[in-house]
């Protein structure tokens, strides 16, 4: 995994325009940003409130370093949202508007993601959760 991660980082640090070393440490700091966002994705869920507030900061540390590492967040949002057990579990409540916040942060930071947000949004209204799920719930 660090290969792949290693290559992503050094197709989208490296500038013609700028010297060896600021093209170096643009590598290194999106290196690091990508792994650590690599390692949030491959968490075990969060099961609390405080998990979720928690993920949610995690994740936000991250949306501005740049588009790559926020697809990747995306695809973990995805992932979640278009689940149908998703919505009826206790935590939706607390981690939709954060799940929200991301998104909307997503949009502003990084323009070229907005169709991957769309895709994300169409496939949530379009989502058909069971109806025997949500009658144990009631």
């Amino acid at each position: 995994m660090r290969k792949y991660s290693f290559i992503l980082a050094y197709a989208t640090s490296y500038r013609d325009n700028d010297s060896n070393d600021e093209n170096k440490k643009r590598l290194k700091q999106y290196s690091e940003a990508i792994q650590i966002a690599s390692k949030l994705c491959k968490q075990s869920n969060p099961v609390s409130i405080q998990g979720f507030v928690t993920l949610g900061k995690q994740f936000e540390e991250h949306l501005e370093s740049n588009s790559v590492i926020c697809a990747g967040i995306l695809k973990y949002l995805y992932g979640y949202l278009t689940d149908p057990n998703y919505y009826i579990t206790p935590s939706v409540s607390v981690s939709t508007p954060i799940f929200s916040y991301l998104i909307r942060k997503i949009i502003l930071l990084h323009p070229f993601l907005r169709n991957e947000v769309f895709t994300l949004l169409k496939h949530c209204f379009l989502l058909e959760p069971a109806l025997d799920a949500i009658a144990t719930v009631i």
